[in-house]
């Protein structure tokens, strides 16, 4: 990471582009270079400055923040593009993916996850902000059509409920994609997961029955993905068969399969993080070998809040492509 990142704000509502700039202020790293309100200006801005960092909102005068992006592209192609933005739905973040954006945060979380969000794009990973409810079951779709191939994903939920709520809309998702499913969860999680998705799909039992949407334990999964803390390649590998099995039933043209689940997070809450790293790896490795998988990662909040623990949800970071805000 260069020692100063040279940013441009891009918003035409005065009191969000001075509150964005004071945020920035506050990271010595963060260098505010330009602050421009207008389109058009930001895709002259850029090529002039040519920053390592762009805060583009969406509803500009004169060129919105998506047109001007793509001519960003263009005259400065190695700046990365942070939209920053009201809207939230999965139309306009699939487009901005689509565009080559390494980020979106929400106004409205602005304060909570602009300088978090930054410095996880900055480090290489797309972050997603956090994203109203009904916003949420379509980020598996998002990401599965937009231009970034077998996207591994890490999200963090508030509590249980919200993790079964947030794996039930991405696997309602992935499904009317196309996709086959596969999810490793626990027992409880596996028939609230079932029971919601029944009642919007009178299709679930039937793909179950089929092999589109498989179940894994997750203790048993942990169980053969790893012994002791570290986790074993060979036994994982048997992971494969369930790809074979799932991809056979799938209709997508790409992903095929659709994965997601708790296994790295059930051994971090139980003190094994090498083990949940290694798993990581391992699903990364299989990404590269079979090909059109998306996997989704499914965390606590509680296991990455304290300060002391900032560094275990670097480490999480570091294995994933995508980084979905809480």
């Amino acid at each position: 990471m260069l020692e100063s990142i040279r940013v441009l704000v891009v918003e035409d509502f005065e009191p969000i582009r001075n509150s964005v700039c004071l945020k920035l202020q506050t990271d010595p790293k963060l260098q505010d270079v330009g602050e421009v309100s207008d389109g058009l200006e930001a895709v002259q801005k850029a090529e002039e400055l040519q920053p390592e960092l762009i805060l583009l909102d969406i509803g500009l005068p004169t060129l919105n923040g998506l047109q001007a992006a793509r001519l960003i592209r263009k005259v400065s192609p190695s700046s990365k593009i942070v939209f920053v933005s009201q809207e939230s739905s999965t139309e306009v973040i699939e487009e901005a993916l689509r565009i080559g954006a390494n980020g979106y945060i929400a106004k409205t979380d602005l304060g909570r996850e602009l300088l978090p969000g930054v410095g996880i794009i900055l480090s290489g990973n797309i972050f997603i902000s956090s994203l109203p409810a009904h916003s949420n079951g379509g980020l598996a779709a998002v990401l599965h059509r937009s231009t970034r191939s077998n996207p591994h994903v890490v999200a963090v939920y508030r509590d249980d409920a919200a993790l079964v709520n947030g794996l039930t809309r991405c696997i309602s998702s992935a499904l009317n994609f196309g996709s086959a499913v596969i999810a490793a969860v626990t027992a409880s999680h596996w028939n609230s997961l079932l029971h919601m998705l029944s009642t919007s799909n009178s299709e679930i039992d039937n793909d179950v029955r089929q092999g589109k949407l498989v179940f894994l334990d997750v203790a048993e999964a942990c169980a053969t993905f790893a012994i002791g803390d570290q986790a074993n390649g060979e036994r994982f590998s048997a992971a494969g068969n369930f790809l074979d099995r799932a991809a056979a039933q799938a209709n997508a043209e790409s992903p095929r399969v659709f994965v997601c689940g708790e296994c790295p997070s059930i051994l971090l809450a139980e003190g094994t993080l090498d083990a949940a790293i290694e798993i990581e790896l391992l699903w990364n490795d299989f990404s590269k070998i079979i090909g059109d998988i998306a996997l989704h990662c499914a965390y606590l909040s509680a296991q990455f809040e304290s300060k002391d623990k900032a560094h275990i949800f670097e480490r999480v970071c570091e294995q994933h492509s995508v980084v979905l805000g809480w």
